[in-house]
């Protein structure tokens, strides 16, 4: 899959701006159980973001990232995934441009308990490198979540 587009605002009495973006994707079934997908994106994003209490009208970002999806069992799916991203924070009046890269891993599982009721969870584990003077933006963190879902 390939998409382009661009995103348009126009502000009542603010400045009005666009956002273009171009990404793939390549999705592969590997066996009936087993399935790929790589993916890429690069855009404008994050219209009048805060970092460091500086406001930035620009964000470029590239991510790139792949997942995997495989069914053990009728009943429960595992998968998994990493990504990256690239951060580019710019056009501020107040403040210096900022870099940051992203990394992001994460490993889940799906189980049906019922036709419409299932139970999912994941660990996801995230690392944000950041060349901005606060420390704070510098960080590792690591999210379990656990969730029940159902369908009508």
């Amino acid at each position: 899959t390939i998409r382009a587009g661009v995103q348009l605002r126009d502000v009542d009495g603010g400045s009005s701006s666009s956002s273009p973006y171009a990404e793939a994707s390549l999705r592969t079934q590997v066996n009936e159980r087993f399935g790929l997908r790589a993916y890429g994106r690069y855009g404008i994003e994050d219209y009048s973001r805060s970092v460091d209490g500086n406001v930035y009208e620009g964000t470029q970002t590239l991510r790139v990232g792949f997942d995997a999806n495989y069914q053990v069992s009728q009943s429960l799916a595992l998968n998994a995934g990493v990504n990256y991203a690239m951060l580019g924070y710019e056009d501020s009046n107040t403040g210096p441009d900022v870099d940051e890269d992203l990394f992001n891993a994460y490993v889940g599982f799906n189980y049906n308990v019922t036709d419409n009721l299932s139970l999912n969870g994941r660990y996801n584990f995230e690392d944000l490198s950041s060349d901005s003077n606060s420390a704070g933006r510098n960080y590792e963190r690591n999210r379990f979540s656990l969730g029940v879902s159902t369908s009508f």
